[in-house]
C-alpha cells in the first residue's frame, strides 16, 4: 500500500500564505528603517563618543554603547533580510505554482525563526547572568 503525504496547498491557503506575505513584507521593511536608524545613531555616537566623555567627564568611551548600537543594528538585519525574501518568494511560488520556489520561500521562513529563537536563548542568557552581576555589585557598592 502506498502512503501518499503530499501536503496540497488549497486556495484558502494560498490566501493566507499571500496575506502573510504581505505582513512579512510590512514587517521586513519597517525592520530595514529600524536597522538604518540604530546603525546611524550607533555611528554617530561612536564618532562622538570621546567628544562626549571629556565634556561630561565620564568615566567610560561612550563610544563603547556606539558599537554596541552598531552590532543590534547588524543583529536586526538579519531575520528582516529572511522576511522579505520569505516573502518575495511565497509570493512568486503562488503566482507560479512553483513547489522549488515553496520550498525556497519556507526556508527563509525557518531561518527567521531559528534567529529569533536563538537569540531570545541568548537574550535569557544574557539576563540571567547579567541581573545577578548587576545586582550583587549594587549591594556591594551601597556598603
Amino acid at each position: 500500500m502506498e502512503n501518499n503525504n503530499d501536503i496540497r496547498i488549497t486556495d484558502e491557503s494560498k490566501a493566507y500564505l499571500k496575506e502573510t506575505a504581505a505582513w512579512a513584507s510590512f514587517l521586513s521593511i519597517v525592520q530595514f528603517v529600524a536597522t538604518g536608524m540604530v546603525f546611524l545613531g550607533g555611528l554617530a555616537v561612536t564618532f562622538t563618543g570621546a567628544a562626549i566623555k571629556y565634556a561630561l567627564d565620564m568615566p567610560f568611551n561612550p563610544a563603547l554603547i556606539g558599537i554596541v548600537y552598531i552590532i543590534a543594528g547588524a543583529l536586526i538585519f538579519f531575520p528582516a533580510y529572511f522576511q522579505m525574501k520569505f516573502a518575495s518568494e511565497i509570493k512568486r511560488a503562488i503566482l507560479t505554482g512553483d513547489t522549488v520556489t515553496a520550498t525556497g520561500a519556507f526556508e527563509y521562513l525557518k531561518s527567521t525563526y531559528k534567529f529569533n529563537g536563538i537569540a531570545t536563548i541568548v537574550s535569557i542568557g544574557l539576563v540571567v547572568i547579567v541581573v545577578p552581576i548587576v545586582t550583587i555589585s549594587a549591594a556591594i557598592a551601597a556598603m
